[in-house]
């Protein structure tokens, strides 16, 4: 198991995306904190986790809505992962 570290959960994100294709999880852990970052995985992204230090302590939050221009789809602050837990995830 190889340990990176990134600055932004969105370099982690597409370096997993960029994996050959394989059933093996791929989990990006995230520091507590708030994340203000937009994250899509894209087609690739399979079988990728975010784990977070808990809810309330690590927390990813976006601020595009429909008010500005964005459909609701477009608008996840996650969008693709394959699962995320111990993290709150907010609009602001």
């Amino acid at each position: 198991m190889a340990l990176n570290t990134f600055k932004k959960t969105k370099k982690a994100v597409n370096v997993a995306s960029k994996r050959k294709e394989t059933d093996e999880r791929f989990v990006i852990y995230v520091k507590a904190g708030t994340c203000k970052e937009k994250v899509v995985t894209g087609h690739k992204g399979k079988n990728i986790t975010m784990a977070g230090d808990g809810i309330g302590k690590t927390i990813a939050t976006g601020s595009d809505s429909k008010n500005g221009g964005y459909t609701t789809f477009k608008s996840a602050t996650f969008a693709g992962l394959g699962c995320c837990h111990s993290t709150t995830m907010l609009k602001t």
